[in-house]
């Protein structure tokens, strides 16, 4: 796809003074399909780890628990 925007903006003739000018729509794709990228990323992986975070703190309160009541009926050596 990029090459073929690259492509159709370049005169043959001037290859060497129309590659810059007929790169730059080339390189908003680029930049488009990068933030595109990030900003769908962000909104799938928010949710799923906020669930995550509180899962681990939910398991992080069992095993604090039933360590705490495991160490109270043990006997002091």
């Amino acid at each position: 796809m990029i090459g073929a925007v690259l492509a159709s903006r370049i005169a043959p003739t001037a290859y060497a003074d129309t590659y810059i000018a007929a790169a730059r729509p080339a390189w908003w794709i680029i930049a488009g399909c990068g933030l595109t990228a990030l900003v769908i990323g962000q909104l799938t992986n928010t949710r799923r780890t906020r669930q995550e975070r509180r899962d681990d703190e939910r398991a992080t309160r069992t095993v604090q628990s039933t360590d705490s009541r495991r160490t109270a009926g043990t006997p002091a050596r």
